[in-house]
């Protein structure tokens, strides 16, 4: 297998697809793999400690349909017992380790384009007297702040559907000069444009109180 950031992804989610939930301990199949793909993680050392016991694989609290990947490390002592538990199984991003990129740089560059569509979707759903109505425990508001715009279907699990859909997904990013946020490069624009157009084509939102948005998080209403 060649480890580059256009096949792994999709390698190392269709051998989770295919193990489905439960432990792969040292001598089975795919442990080496799931090793090599923790090296790629950029805190590897502190990940993998003394050792790896195994891996697991299991569905997330969150989002029951989603798969988290986990290690367990070998103790290495009482010290290590006190700080984290005996053999406490701790996640970690495979989705970065397999493609290379920052989660929270991916998110930022494509929360930062869409981010006019949620102010006017704000704008645009006013009461008549300029005030805001949080759609679950309907409290009224004319603090803006205090109004959020929400997904619907959570955004960043709508960046990742998103990107199984391309061969083109964005492994660097830049800084704006004057706000400091992060941004797609000018050569990835045609990445930028798909998701522009996927994002509004696909979006649902609504209006939650701070609270609310809060408790919602990233769950996907039934």
């Amino acid at each position: 297998m060649t480890w580059t950031h256009r096949n792994i992804y999709k390698q190392t989610y269709a051998i989770i697809k295919k193990l489905g939930c439960g432990k792969i301990n040292q001598g089975d199949e795919y442990f080496s793999f799931f090793l090599n793909l923790i090296f790629r993680h950029h805190r590897f050392k502190e990940k993998i400690g003394k050792g790896v016991r195994c891996f697991r694989i299991k569905m997330t609290e969150i989002d029951p349909t989603q798969y988290e990947l986990q290690i367990k490390r070998r103790s290495i002592g009482d010290e290590e017992i006190q700080q984290y538990g005996k053999y406490k199984y701790e996640s970690f991003d495979w989705y970065y380790c397999s493609t290379g990129i920052k989660a929270s740089d991916l998110t930022a560059a494509s929360s930062r384009v869409v981010g006019c569509f949620r102010y006017q979707y704000k704008l645009n759903n006013r009461n008549e007297d300029g005030s805001w109505t949080c759609k679950y425990c309907e409290k009224n508001t004319h603090n803006s702040k205090e109004i959020h715009t929400d997904h619907i279907y959570p955004q960043n699990k709508m960046i990742k559907d998103y990107c199984k859909t391309r061969n083109d997904v964005p492994s660097t990013f830049d800084k704006d000069i004057k706000t400091n946020e992060t941004k797609f490069k000018t050569v990835d624009i045609e990445f930028h444009k798909g998701w522009v157009k996927y994002h509004n084509d696909n979006v649902e939102f609504q209006l939650l109180c701070k609270e609310c948005n809060r408790k919602k998080g990233v769950k996907i209403p039934n």
